[in-house]
Parts: C-alpha cells; structure tokens; sequence
C-alpha cells in the first residue's frame, strides 16, 4: 500500500515538473525568441543606466536655482549655503537613483537569464532599505514593489538562475515592473519638470535684470549676457526634452515587459520579437539623446 502511495506520488511530481518544464521550454524555444528578449532587456538596462546623471542634474538645478537667487539680491553666496538649501533635494535625488538602479539590476538579470547566464551581483541592492526607498517620494505600495523586485534579484545572483527561470521571472515580477516604473515615472514627470520650470523662471529674472540695468551703459555687456541667457535656455530646454525621453523610455520597458507577461505561454513568436526588437531600437535612440544632453 505505501508503495503505490509513493509511486503515484513520484508521478504526481512528474507530472508536475514535466508542466513547468514544458512551460518554460514553450516560451523559450516555441514562443519568444531568447535573443530578442535579451536584446530588449540589454537596450533596457542601458537607457535607465543612464538615468543617475539626469537625476544629479536634478539637484544642480536647485544650486543654480539657489544661486540665481542670492545673485539677484546682491548677497555674498558659498557653495556651502546653496548646498544646505538643496540638501533635501539632494537626499530625494539619491534615493530615487537607487529605485531607478534595482529596475536596472533586474532588466541586467533578465538579460543573462535570456542569454543563459548567470545574473552578475549588484551589492548595493543588498543594502537597500525601506526607509531609503521612502525618501524618494513613493508610497507604501511602490516601496513593496521595489523591495520585491530587489529581492528577487538578489536571489537570481546567489541561486545562479539561468534560462529555465526566464518565463517565471517575468511571469511573478510583471506586477513589480509595472509599479516601479510607474512611480519612478510619476516622480519624474512632477518633480523633475517642476525644477526645471522654477529654474528656468528664476534664469529669465537674474538675465532679464542684467539687461535692464546694464544696456544703457554697456550695450556690448547686454549682448553677450543675452548670448549667455540663450545658450542656458536651450541648455534647459534639452534637458525638458531629456526628462521627455526617460519617460518614454519607462513606458518602453513597461509596456515590453507587459507584453512578455502577456504572451509568456502562448504567443505569435515573430510578431512578439519583431515588437521587442523595435521597442529595443527606440531604447537605443534614448540612451543616446540621454548621453548627448548630459555629456
């Protein structure tokens, strides 16, 4: 008798992993190409990789911001003051750029799952902290998420996933994606644009100053300072156009990931992987805007 328990338990447990298995293998080999999902979440990785510089400038807006300011009221200003005002923007800036960085360790260990390597460590995830995330301006929720997904990456490192856990991966961290994307997107649409608008206010009142009071004496002064309030002012307006492209890129990753989600047991193989090819293409493109606006 306990023998045939035991025998339909061994087959209980065949038929079990010979489902997971066949799963797996359907996404793999019968639905999403690998090498497009590897190139996608490479593409990926690369564009948000470059999202700590565009943040940094985040919190010099708030020191030009700052300084604009004690320029305008003919104050003596040190680096040390601007930096006091700007603390919490730099505080905010920081903690966004470490959510932004587990989005980015995991699009790293989604590509080495597709490729069928193992995830490369990322220690600094391994420090991540609740109330760190907090600062960055996200909810409860969007906290949950970003730890999530930073646990799983550090269990994709030490567990040494390889392709067998690529349709899982994307399968329980889908959620996850679409809420740590969505918050950082949120954060950067606000935030990100409200500084630049202040800044850009506080830029046009200092030079439009200058002129006012320096034209008449010092004509050729007032042309090179309206030569100088131009070159900023475009300056500006390609960063706007940076923080544009990031959120496009964001909406890249969630709606390619989604679609992996989506089509993760049974899909059209090449329309799914021409998809991702070209939103992989449109990646590319950001990441270069991004290098170029901030180089």
């Amino acid at each position: 008798m306990f023998a045939l328990g035991e025998s339909r338990w061994a087959l209980h447990s065949f038929r079990v992993c010979r489902f997971y298995l066949v799963v797996s293998l359907a996404f793999i080999s019968g639905c999403v190409r690998p090498s497009a999902v590897a190139r996608y979440a490479e593409s990926a990785g690369r564009t948000t990789a470059e999202f700590p510089v565009l943040a940094r400038d985040i919190h010099s807006s708030c020191l030009r911001f700052e300084a604009y300011k004690a320029q305008r009221a003919g104050s003596w200003y040190e680096d040390a003051a601007l930096r006091h005002a700007c603390a919490s923007r730099d505080t905010a800036v920081s903690a966004l750029i470490t959510v932004n960085r587990v989005l980015t360790s995991y699009l790293a260990a989604l590509g080495a799952l597709a490729d069928d390597r193992v995830a490369s460590a990322d220690w600094a995830i391994d420090r991540l902290s609740s109330a760190l995330v907090q600062k960055a301006g996200l909810d409860d929720a969007q906290v949950g998420a970003v730890e999530r997904l930073a646990k799983y990456v550090s269990s994709a490192t030490l567990e040494g996933y390889r392709r067998r856990q690529l349709a899982h991966a994307i399968q329980s961290r889908n959620a996850d994606v679409q809420a740590v994307t969505l918050a950082l997107s949120g954060v950067i649409s606000h935030d990100f644009r409200a500084a630049l608008d202040v800044e850009s206010r506080a830029l046009s009142s200092f030079y439009r100053s200058a002129v006012a009071e320096n034209s008449a004496r010092e004509p050729l002064a007032a042309i090179l300072v309206r030569e100088q309030h131009d070159r900023r002012a475009v300056e500006l307006a390609e960063k706007r156009d940076a923080i544009t492209a990031y959120l496009r890129a964001l909406e890249n990753v969630r709606a390619g990931h989604q679609k992996l989600y989506d089509n993760s047991r049974h899909i059209n193989a090449a329309q799914v992987s021409a998809d991702l090819l070209k939103a992989a293409d449109e990646l590319d493109s950001i990441a270069r805007q991004l290098e170029r606006a901030f180089k």
